[in-house]
């Protein structure tokens, strides 16, 4: 899969269906160059860009979703709240760099035969 079937599999999700496109090829293009995916098989290579880049444009979104300012004559307050925690792209590249033994977070699983 190269880069611009990846925006356009992110663009199908509804969470971002609305999101530029030119952000989201940043956001790729961001994962690929973060994110070191030698240690897996070709065939899922292109889903770790794309949970990656998912990851950042969630954590965007909600960062912006929980902006709110208030103002009161010369006076103003900002204020940023983070709606969850829970984020479902990053938990997926989690299990899936676990499934290989490329996960650096989580350390490297070895065998010797």
């Amino acid at each position: 899969m190269n880069t611009d079937e990846i925006v356009q599999a992110i663009q199908l999700l509804p969470k971002f269906k609305n999101v530029d496109a030119s952000l989201v090829q940043m956001e790729v293009n961001d994962a690929i160059s973060s994110l070191d995916v030698s240690k897996l098989p070709d065939a899922v290579q292109s889903t770790a860009i794309r949970y990656y880049a998912c990851h950042s444009l969630l954590m965007q979104l909600q960062t912006d979703e929980g902006v709110k300012a208030y103002s009161m004559g010369p006076m103003s307050k900002t204020l940023i709240s983070y709606p969850g925690n829970y984020d479902p792209y990053l938990q997926a590249l989690n299990d899936l760099l676990d499934r290989y033994g490329a996960n650096r977070n989580r350390g490297s699983v070895r065998t010797v035969d």
